[in-house]
């Protein structure tokens, strides 16, 4: 599962099976689109001139958390 898009009054739960010998190691990223509205930044939007980089997170506020279980 690369990612997963849900509204913020939904609960999201996963289920899998595996060995319990294995280490297990998840990735949570959380993406939030208030960086330029955020009041812990002071960033300037980019002009009209400028263009976002296609295919990609722009704007956005990304914590990255590895769980190790």
């Amino acid at each position: 599962m690369v990612y997963h898009l849900a509204n913020s009054d939904k609960e999201l739960t996963l289920s899998f099976t595996m060995n319990t010998d294995e280490k297990l190691e998840i990735i949570l990223n959380e993406i939030s689109y208030d960086l330029l509205s955020n009041k812990n930044f002071n960033i300037k939007p980019r002009t009209e001139a400028m263009m976002p980089m296609p295919f990609v997170t722009n704007d956005a506020i990304i914590i990255s958390k590895k769980l190790s279980l």
